[in-house]
């Protein structure tokens, strides 16, 4: 996991590992349930949205785009990366909490500008 602080947002990268050398099922994420806690202040913010609505996410699922769908692993893909644009917490903020639903809670990440 990364999470870097360009201007006013807030970029989150996470590398999604195959554990297993088998198939493993569809991997989603709803979009509405990812979000970061800033650990000085306690406050969540949610992933951002563009003009139209749409999610800043990928990637976004084909038939529903309140979700990221990282799709099946087959036996020698050991990796994806999927991504969320978040409004970047205060000036002096020195770790977040991000929760992202069935992958877990990473806590304490650092966050650098």
């Amino acid at each position: 996991m990364r999470a870097g602080i360009t201007g006013k947002i807030l970029t989150v990268e996470l590398l999604y590992r195959n554990p297993t050398s088998a198939y493993t099922r569809n991997v989603e994420m709803p979009i509405q349930q990812v979000s970061y806690i800033d650990d000085a202040t306690a406050k969540r913010y949610g992933v951002l949205k563009d003009e139209s609505g749409q999610y800043l996410a990928s990637p976004l699922g084909k038939r529903d785009k309140t979700i990221v769908d990282l799709g099946n692993f087959s036996s020698v893909e050991k990796s994806k990366v999927a991504w969320f644009k978040f409004p970047a917490p205060p000036a002096g903020t020195k770790t977040i909490s991000i929760n992202i639903p069935d992958v877990g809670p990473y806590d304490g990440i650092s966050v650098r500008p």
